[in-house]
């Protein structure tokens, strides 16, 4: 048998039905229960049908009374969401981002089902971590459907099927909810007004939505004494301020330091994972929680891969992302079975050395330094004294650097290693010690105390 066309929204002169086949299905007040015809196998559906569908459903909803209506028409639901899964949870996004009552009872008809709520909360999680500064209109916009579908997790995440699925992959929608905390105070204040239009009383603006259900995610979780010491700390209100939302990322991720071990493990892997992708939009909230946790001792079988993540973080163009990745190494660097392993780093820190044009650059020089100080401590043999070569002419420009814990680390680098030099090198170094006797001596006057103390016996 010849299965009937997908079906579809009549024109404007037959507003209100739904053709399918040769019939038209009314769609109108108390009638929308004939969608229960759209029973599995469906055929194919264009995008668009799904969502005129989802729409009519959305608009005619209110007006249903009858008990069996409504029945048939999560069924109708349910057979949408089994075949179109994507398209549904787009077009109900988009239907209301605010996740109104009317939205809420379609949300529950729909994650009723285990499988259905599987499929919902994977493209959810999707959604969340699409935050392109690319659209086409304001209707799908994926920083509003990423917005909506906090939103929307907020209001369903009790319902027990629901709330099942998200503790199976809790390590990614944990991330994925606190970088989507951080990404609403990017919003625009034309994407803030589309909530409260659509929903005037909306009691939580979109940042507490989003910090309400990560909240709610980890007492799922059994975490509630993380979430108490959370907000003893101030980490709570911390997440909520433009100033000191990164603030509060590290306060939630020390105390998700002690929770299980199995369970850390796993959000450590996918912080790596998601580290390792050329760009994201929530590498700077990633990357703290990653160094934070790098302080857990039982990580330690997780450390190495962990290793392949810095050289991209390194040159990263966010500006504080280097000195971030710095902190994480130098931790490392405390950890015995650790610390040689970080040398495969020291090609891209010394990188670090040459871009000093703004604060963050300067910053992230003044560490390089210091990690570079306690690396070369582990180097043996001749690559002690072809790497002290190697740095001498950078260390010399850095001495002039406009900060003053720049010139000071440089000058006193310069004097700690140079001595460092042996062999056939030691002729080359002198060179370099020559070269940079002048510069040394005019910062003998420096207007800086400390540059001028730290100068006179190198």
């Amino acid at each position: 048998m010849v299965p009937p066309p997908a079906p579809r929204l009549a024109g404007a002169s037959q507003a209100g039905r739904l053709q399918w086949g040769q019939k038209q299905l009314p769609v109108g007040t108390g009638e929308i229960a004939m969608l229960a015809l759209l029973t599995p196998p469906l055929p194919p559906m264009s995008p668009l049908q799904v969502q005129n569908i989802v729409g009519a459903i959305y608009r005619d909803l209110p007006s249903i009374t009858e008990e069996l209506a409504s029945e048939s028409l999560n069924k109708a639901l349910q057979s949408l969401m089994d075949e179109h899964p994507r398209e549904v949870v787009a077009s109900l996004l988009q239907c209301s981002p605010t996740c109104t009552c009317v939205a809420v009872v379609m949300w529950k008809a729909i994650v009723s089902e285990p499988q259905s709520a599987k499929k919902v909360l994977q493209d959810l999680l999707n959604r969340l971590r699409n935050k392109s500064w690319h659209k086409m209109t304001t209707s799908d916009d994926p920083r509003i459907l990423s917005l909506a579908a906090a939103r929307m997790i907020s209001k369903i995440f009790p319902e027990p099927t629901f709330q099942a699925e998200a503790r199976e992959i809790f390590p990614q929608l944990f991330l994925a909810l606190l970088c989507q905390v951080s990404f609403t105070e990017e919003l625009t204040q034309e994407e803030v007004q589309i909530f409260w239009v659509q929903d005037p009383e909306a009691q939580l603006s979109p940042i507490r939505s989003a910090v309400q259900v990560l909240r709610m995610l980890l007492c799922s979780m059994g975490l509630e004494s993380q979430v108490l010491a959370i907000e003893v700390q101030g980490g709570w209100d911390a997440l909520l301020s433009p100033q000191g939302h990164l603030m509060g990322v590290g306060i939630v991720a020390r105390e998700m330091v002690n929770v299980e071990k199995t369970l850390l493990s796993k959000i450590f892997c996918h912080l790596v994972e998601l580290l390792s992708v050329q760009y994201s939009g929530w590498e700077m909230v990633a990357m703290v929680v990653f160094v934070e946790m790098l302080d857990c001792s039982d990580l330690t079988g997780d450390l190495d891969c962990a290793l392949t993540i810095f050289p991209r973080c390194l040159q990263s163009k966010c500006l504080d992302m280097p000195s971030l990745a710095l902190r994480g190494i130098f931790k490392l660097l405390a950890k015995p079975s650790m610390a040689k392993k970080t040398l495969v780093l020291l090609p891209h820190i010394a990188e670090l050395l040459q871009d000093t044009d703004n604060d963050a650059a300067s910053n992230a020089s003044a560490m390089a330094l210091c990690v570079l100080s306690n690396m070369l401590r582990m180097l043996e043999g001749a690559a002690t004294s072809l790497t002290v070569l190697q740095l001498a002419p950078t260390l010399r420009l850095l001495f002039d650097n406009e900060s003053v814990i720049v010139r000071e680390l440089s000058i006193q680098f310069f004097q700690n290693t140079m001595e460092l030099v042996v062999g056939a090198e030691k002729k080359m170094m002198r060179q370099e010690v020559w070269d940079s006797l002048l510069p040394l001596l005019f910062h003998l006057y420096d207007q800086d105390r400390n540059v001028a103390q730290v100068g006179f016996p190198t």
